[in-house]
């Protein structure tokens, strides 16, 4: 579950900070509603940002302090956990880590950059540290506001990615057990290399699919981490990625799935993989050239790219080693296995088509989304907004019904119709406001009188 976890909600060092300090202060709460508080804070990712959404959200209060190494080291009265900035060399910012103990000139800490426990030397420690830490402590609330109902809808959505993501998988290896069973032939050998060599290329092709969709994923980030010879977006993003205007990724994951489709649907028999191999011999054309472009003309080299390439090598060399490529093996190809072989293709490169503009669209509408949320959320747009309004002349304190904390710092006053539905809508959102925040209180005054012929009076 942790892989999936990764996989389908990725978490940047901000978030999994943040995560990981709730986590060791025992609090509950769950990933979903954590980003999306962080991401659409308009200080993110910022210190800032999780100072706000710890305090507001989780009820911690927390104090930002900038201290120095060997200050760090002498103060007796830091309690742990606690959150630190430190330089990431792997990295091209700095990252938050969460620091759990301080003891014998050792530093335990979780970094975020890395996803790992590490425990460091002072001295090593000293050389990282940004002389910036978070000083937390919790309040009354031990779990997020609506937890169960977050918790919830995030297993669901789990679920879900959970059958998407293994379901092929799965599928591709019962039939490979079906195929070996009683039987460990050199064909059923041959048969399950095929199905998992060809398999593992669906799983690489996705990811420099998914590069495609969204290049700044954090999971898209951890496995492309670029240095002085590897860069994965260089090479994505260069003259050569297209050909016709088609992504050589979208071209290699419709190759891939196509295939595995194929063969799982109509039998891994001998025939299939007699075209399975002649289809992947006029591939090798591409690992030629794929190599030496990456070597000579980007002069960069993609991990993922070189995967593929292997794959296609190591296919050609399975169904050599099984001797499908001899003549007599034609005699079993039929009109009828083509036309099958075709449709698989056609059908998931059309698939490829429609669904990646689909999801592009939807990338782009989540991030639009967040972006009005932040400008929402931010108190100079909230202070400009609020200045324009009417100011109310008289007091009125002891007009209608009063809810929330009587000696709360903000006061909402809502004027209503009792049998508006507008206005019933907004009740709910104001009453989860109220109840998770103790500094803002609420005043409903209704629009009615005590007229006896009034039927707004009932209410």
């Amino acid at each position: 579950m942790k892989l999936l976890s990764l996989l389908t909600q990725p978490m940047d060092h901000c978030e999994d900070a943040t995560a990981r300090l709730l986590k060791e202060l025992n609090i509950q709460y769950t990933k979903s509603h954590l980003q999306k508080e962080l991401i659409e804070h308009p200080n993110y990712p910022s210190l800032a940002s999780i100072v706000d959404v710890m305090g507001i959200v989780y009820n911690i209060s927390s104090v930002a302090i900038r201290i120095s190494a060997e200050d760090f080291k002498k103060s007796s009265d830091l309690d742990y956990p606690l959150l630190a900035q430190i330089r990431n060399r792997n990295m091209p910012h700095d990252v938050f880590v969460v620091v759990t103990g301080f003891s014998n000139d050792t530093v335990t800490l979780y970094n975020s950059g890395t996803k790992k426990n590490e425990t460091l030397s002072f001295d090593t420690f000293k050389t990282v540290f940004k002389e910036v830490i978070l000083a937390v402590e919790t309040g009354s609330k031990t779990k997020e506001p609506n937890y169960e109902k977050h918790l919830k809808a995030e297993q669901q959505i789990l679920l879900i990615n959970s059958v998407a993501l293994w379901l092929l998988p799965s599928i591709t290896l019962t039939i490979s057990l079906i195929y070996l069973y009683g039987s460990f032939t050199g064909y059923a050998l041959t048969a399950l290399v095929t199905l998992i060599l060809i398999l593992s290329g669906s799983f690489i092709t996705s990811i420099l699919l998914w590069h495609e969709i969204d290049e700044f994923n954090p999971v898209i980030k951890q496995v492309c981490q670029a240095s002085t010879k590897v860069n994965c977006s260089a090479v994505l993003n260069s003259k050569a990625s297209k050909i016709l205007g088609l992504s050589w990724s979208s071209i290699g994951f419709a190759y891939f799935t196509g295939m595995l489709l194929w063969l799982l649907v109509t039998g891994v028999s001998h025939t299939s993989l007699v075209l399975s191999a002649w289809f992947n011999l006029v591939t090798l054309a591409y690992p030629i050239f794929s190599i030496y472009y990456q070597w000579k003309v980007v002069k960069q080299w993609c991990l993922l790219c070189l995967g593929v390439q292997i794959i296609l090598l190591f296919l050609f060399i399975t169904a050599l080693a099984g001797g499908l490529y001899n003549t007599s093996s034609f005699s079993s190809l039929t009109i009828l296995s083509l036309f099958s072989f075709l449709a698989s293709f056609s059908f998931t490169f059309v698939a490829i088509l429609v669904l990646i503009p689909v999801l592009q669209k939807a990338k782009t509408s989540k991030q639009k989304t967040i972006e009005l949320q932040r400008i929402k959320h931010n108190p100079l747009v909230f202070e400009g907004v609020l200045a324009k309004q009417k100011e109310i002349k008289k007091p009125s304190y002891d007009l209608g019904i009063s809810m929330g904390n009587p000696g709360s710092t903000y006061r909402l006053i809502k004027v209503c119709n009792p049998y508006c539905g507008p206005c019933s809508e907004a009740h709910p959102i104001i009453d989860d406001l109220i109840a998770s925040n103790d500094e803002v209180s609420l005043q409903i005054i209704f629009t009615s009188t005590n007229d006896e012929n009034d039927s707004k009076k009932d209410p």
